[in-house]
């Protein structure tokens, strides 16, 4: 009865999953038509087209990677937080696109209202993704009981900075004036709580994903460093936009931070699915070997630059000699350089690998030189051993007949 009632409850689910996924992607089409009416219009850029793009590429993400997951394991609730997550982005981006229409051409006030009333879904995801998320990657299941608490905190925290957003002097992420905002003490206060609880609830869901993987198997373990490795890499490109920008408000370099967060939804459905999970140390050692390699040709482009003009410019004006000779410089020092950042990553982070191929390349050059076939067991054997680190050996060879 029990196996019944399961079997009908699953196509279900799988229906759900796929309506709200069409359903987002439903809003996301009405919002861009919305977006068709004012393109011409002057508006902030936070309602542009750079914004717009990553926004619809953003929600799309979410919902499909919900989706997918949500349709493949019904019972796994980190499926259903990415779809949420897709669903209430889709509502936000139609508000934010029907109200930029309403208030900029027509001068209606419903437009205004409209845009007032996107900060709580903004709070609302921006929580559930720094804290319940990791709280239940990767199996929808808090690491033991005594995370309860924690859980607890995230929600309460949610509650609390989604009522406070209402009173917000600005717009979230639109940065506009909030001519609807709700006056009122008690809501600020809940405002600046919940912010603060949920920073003090992300750096708990931190924990937990640690406390995680230091008591998980292999598997889970492989799981929780796809979502780490979409985390560093966002936040290695926030870092890098701030180095090479500054604290900015570029459009187009927000909006390219913005349509970054399809890193996660992205990550965890990986990571959940299972599908090519083992590919991800090999992602980290090529992130590695190529964000090193283009630092340091960037560095020697940009000191061969400042070294060449500063020695030509006696004889020359202008700086295209010193650009053509740094240019031929990094062409000419990318192999080698990739080659030794590669060995350096390798012998740092990979060391098993990179003995295991050092113990393989040692092993091909003796067997050329070696007859004896007691002689080729022997070095065979002590090279698996090396190589791979097997519990046990042996080598069976066909006698001739």
């Amino acid at each position: 009865m029990i196996r019944i009632a399961a079997s009908r409850v699953r196509p279900r689910l799988r229906a759900i999953a796929v309506a709200l996924a069409v359903a987002s992607a439903l809003l996301v089409v009405v919002g861009l038509l919305f977006f068709a009416l004012y393109v011409t219009v002057p508006v902030p850029d936070s309602l542009g087209w750079p914004f717009t793009v990553a926004f619809a590429v953003g929600v799309l993400t979410f919902a499909a990677a919900g989706a997918v997951i949500a349709a493949t394991s019904p019972g796994n609730r980190i499926g259903w937080l990415i779809l949420v997550i897709g669903v209430v982005g889709a509502l936000n981006f139609v508000l934010e696109r029907a109200g930029a229409y309403l208030d900029f051409v027509r001068g209606e006030p419903l437009g205004s209202w409209l845009l007032a009333a996107t900060s709580p879904f903004v709070v609302e995801n921006t929580a559930v993704l720094l804290l319940v998320v990791p709280l239940l990657f990767p199996d929808g299941r808090l690491p033991s009981p005594r995370w309860r608490p924690i859980l607890w905190l995230a929600v309460s925290a949610i509650v609390l900075a989604t009522l406070g957003s209402l009173a917000v002097t600005q717009i979230l992420l639109l940065g506009l004036p909030n001519a609807h905002r709700i006056d009122s003490v008690v809501l600020r206060i809940a405002f600046d709580v919940g912010i603060g609880m949920i920073l003090a609830g992300t750096a708990a869901a931190v924990a937990s994903l640690i406390d995680r993987y230091r008591h998980a198997g292999p598997t889970t373990r492989l799981q929780i460093r796809w979502f780490v490795y979409a985390a560093a890499l966002f936040g290695s490109l926030v870092i890098g936009v701030v180095l090479v920008a500054g604290v900015t408000s570029d459009p187009t370099l927000v909006a390219l931070l913005s349509a970054a967060h399809s890193l996660f939804p992205v990550a965890i459905m990986v990571a959940v699915l299972r599908y090519r999970l083992y590919d991800i140390d090999v992602l980290i050692r090529r992130t590695l070997i190529y964000v090193a390699l283009s630092a340091v040709l960037l560095g020697t482009y940009i000191l061969g630059v400042v070294v060449f003009q500063t020695l030509l410019a006696p004889i020359t004006s202008g700086n295209g000699i010193a650009v053509a000779i740094s240019t031929l410089a990094v062409v000419a020092l990318f192999q080698p350089m990739r080659t030794r950042i590669q060995a350096t990553v390798d012998r740092r982070f990979y060391r098993s690998h990179y003995d295991a191929e050092r113990t393989l390349e040692s092993f091909s050059v003796r067997l050329r030189d070696e007859v004896d076939l007691d002689a080729v067991r022997v070095e065979l054997l002590d090279s698996v051993a090396r190589a791979i680190q097997p519990a046990s050996v042996s080598l069976w060879l066909r006698a001739d007949r």
